[in-house]
């Protein structure tokens, strides 16, 4: 019973750093997207 307590405490807190990390970094990938798409209408 230990052991799978454990394990499922484990998973969870895995599973919680990866939707912060992916909360954090969504916003900043779209940032750079349309930073990249400004520049490249400057190019043209």
């Amino acid at each position: 019973m230990r052991n799978t307590y454990a394990n499922w405490s484990r998973r969870m807190q895995d599973s919680l750093k990866i939707d912060s990390i992916a909360k954090k970094v969504s916003p900043e990938g779209a940032q750079m997207v349309r930073d990249s798409i400004k520049t490249a209408s400057k190019l043209k």
